[in-house]
């Protein structure tokens, strides 16, 4: 990358970034690690699940994978990024709301005791 190429760049980032809504961003940027998380523990219990060191109770809960493939173009970039399965087990599914619902409660209680002029 030539040094003009670069100082645009940087130009580009600093005059985009005053105007930036810092609050705003970092809510949505939030909410999409809560998400990624959620994904990751679901992810792991699979894993676990086909180790056979966490118990199967239901095999598939449902089996959406003939209408979005995990294996295709759109379920690939959901499963990589949010953990997504078209036939998820009881566990996978119970451990990723639970998660969401933890992390949302405590994610919001986080905004409200937060000072409405920070």
């Amino acid at each position: 990358m030539s040094a003009r190429l670069e100082l645009i760049v940087g130009w580009l980032v600093y005059v985009a970034g005053k105007r930036l809504n810092l609050r705003a961003f970092f809510r949505a940027t939030g909410g999409l690690l809560i998400l990624f998380a959620a994904g990751l523990l679901a992810h792991g219990i699979h894993e676990l699940q086909e180790a056979f060191l966490l118990p199967v109770v239901i095999e598939h809960v449902w089996d959406i994978n003939r209408i979005l493939n995990e294996n295709g173009t759109l379920g690939s970039l959901l499963k990589a990024l949010f953990g997504y399965n078209g036939n998820p087990s009881l566990l996978e599914v119970v451990g990723y709301l639970a998660y969401l619902a933890m992390a949302g409660l405590a994610w919001r209680s986080a905004e409200r005791a937060r000072p409405a002029n920070a």
